[in-house]
């Protein structure tokens, strides 16, 4: 297991210790010792040691410290805490091992006692345990425990999270130096440029887009079509990938749009952004950049354009442009990529069909699932906690 993946592992661990939810009933360390856990501690946020000011009682005596925890008892050696001050004031070494658990010792000398937790875990959670390392969903093991009311509770979560990271994403090509208007405006052209560039030639569209700012801003701009795209691919210096690239996504059509819609876009008065109708100037804008109002279009839509407005929303105090973006965004129906539709199969079909035309799908499977962040997930929640 890559050191990545120990640490996806051990957040479930972690919370498993932190809401105890462990048979309490003979606990014991792997020596034999019982074990009553009298405060699990706190989650320590800084270097050093798991969970901090805990309290342990083992066998007849009760110790106060730090727990660390790890999937298997040799990652004590293998992150150095033996070498490491820090860490000479564990009390207890909790972890998941399958296998035979090795002693361990802090800097100073003392041996510290192991609780394996592995068998006084419930069956859910174990069952979660052996799917991580897998490539499927992590609760497929599980499925038959989850509650339809906590994945619509979960998926509407990962909805409400994907517009916000995509906020985030557009303030990234955001210039505060600059005149609000401006700036927004330079940054919308540069995030639709990123969204053309999918799924492998991001950077070279972000380059693309600068490139044509650059040369506009200053009078010049481009006489045509073909002006920019030559420019581009003679002057420039910027390289595109072809490998494995569908003819839609090739660099000389999406040069063409983007051509298309930076003009569009820079010729097109500020205020225009703030009166429209969001899904009436877009269909206007995709006319003029020759790009189909099907599929594609809508994934921009949803990742750029709405996002976009709403960070304008937040520069100019607009709550009626904030809350048409939401509206927007809720009633939005995309065709989510086949590889993460194809995940979410294992789930019951009236489930199943919630993440066909939901980009919170997307989130939840990029930001939840893959990233193993079970514990923080409603759906597993309900289905452990219950």
């Amino acid at each position: 297991m890559f050191p990545d993946e120990e640490i996806k592992y051990e957040r479930i661990l972690h919370t498993i210790w932190n809401e105890q939810l462990i048979e309490q009933k003979a606990l014991a360390t792997v020596c034999g010792q019982t074990v009553t856990v009298v405060r699990p501690g706190f989650l320590n946020p800084s270097d050093g040691p798991d969970f901090v000011n805990a309290s342990v009682q083992i066998g007849a005596v009760t110790h106060y410290g730090a727990i660390e925890i790890h999937l298997n008892s040799r990652d004590w050696n293998a992150h150095h805490h033996q070498s490491d001050t820090n860490y000479n004031n564990v009390v207890l070494h909790v972890v998941a091992d399958a296998g035979n658990v090795l002693p361990i010792r802090t800097q100073n000398g003392d041996e510290i006692p192991t609780l394996n937790i592995r068998s006084f875990i419930p069956k859910q959670i174990d069952e979660l345990i052996n799917a991580l390392e897998g490539n499927h969903l992590p609760c497929s093991n599980i499925i038959t425990y989850i509650s339809d009311e906590a994945f619509e509770e979960q998926l509407a979560i990962a909805q409400q999270e994907y517009l916000e990271k995509k906020v985030r994403d557009f303030y990234s090509f955001y210039d505060p130096a600059q005149g609000m208007s401006l700036s927004w405006k330079q940054a919308l052209m540069v995030s639709l440029a990123d969204g053309l560039g999918i799924p492998h030639n991001r950077d070279s569209m972000v380059k693309a887009a600068r490139y044509w700012l650059s040369h506009t801003d200053d009078g010049r701009g481009f006489s045509s079509d073909a002006h920019f795209v030559n420019a581009i691919f003679e002057k420039s210096g910027i390289i595109f990938s072809r490998k494995g690239v569908r003819p839609a996504h090739r660099p000389e059509q999406r040069l063409l749009q983007l051509h298309h819609l930076l003009t569009a876009l820079h010729e097109t008065a500020f205020s225009s952004f703030l009166d429209q109708e969001l899904s009436v100037h877009w269909q206007q804008l995709l006319v003029t950049a020759g790009i189909s109002k099907q599929g594609f279009s809508k994934i921009l839509y949803g990742t750029v354009y709405l996002p976009a407005h709403l960070a304008l929303s937040q520069l100019v105090f607009s709550s009626t442009l904030r809350q048409q973006v939401f509206e927007e965004w809720q009633q939005l129906k995309v065709q989510v990529p086949d590889p993460i539709r194809k995940k979410f199969a294992i789930f019951p079909k009236q489930l199943y069909t919630q993440t066909k035309g939901n980009l919170g799908a997307v989130h939840l499977y990029h930001a939840y699932c893959k990233e193993k962040r079970c514990m923080e997930c409603k759906v597993l929640n309900k289905a452990i906690l219950s």
